[in-house]
């Protein structure tokens, strides 16, 4: 499987990708520089723009670009239970026809809620891509546990 190049729309910079007028604006640019795909980023889209994910899927797609979606938000919570939130983030990863959701880990204590999570994820279709947190304090230990 020949490797993908795929640019976050981050790589603008929030500020600048809102004043544009969201990540939309910036797909030309991606498309132009010969990029396979792009990142959607969950924290950049105003709640109009999650309303319109399907519009905003029509338009990687007409730019001829995969898509990835990735939400600033913990595989597991706090408490250590699976993010009650994870469903609808995988629907809104599906509306944009993303190849997967990327999310952190967060707080993975226990192997008890991976039956559940193989079953979420079954259901939806959708590949999950799970990275550590990005934090000056993360660590490696509980991503090897995962």
């Amino acid at each position: 499987m020949a490797r993908k190049i795929i640019v976050v729309t981050a790589a603008y910079g929030n500020d600048h990708v809102k004043s544009l007028g969201g990540q939309a604006a910036v797909l030309p640019f991606i498309a132009d520089a010969g990029a396979d795909g792009v990142e959607i980023r969950r924290e950049l889209c105003s709640a109009e723009e999650l309303n319109a994910l399907p519009s905003l899927a029509a338009t990687i797609e007409r730019h001829g670009l995969l898509a990835c979606y990735s939400a600033p938000q913990a595989l597991f919570a706090d408490n250590g239970e699976l993010n009650p939130e994870l469903p609808a983030l995988l629907a809104e990863a599906q509306t944009l026809n993303a190849l997967w959701l990327k999310l952190s880990l967060g707080h993975f204590l226990h192997n008890q809620q991976l039956d559940e999570l193989r079953e979420i994820l079954r259901d939806s279709g959708m590949a999950l891509v799970v990275e550590n947190d990005q934090t000056d304090c993360g660590q490696l230990a509980p991503m090897q546990r995962f």
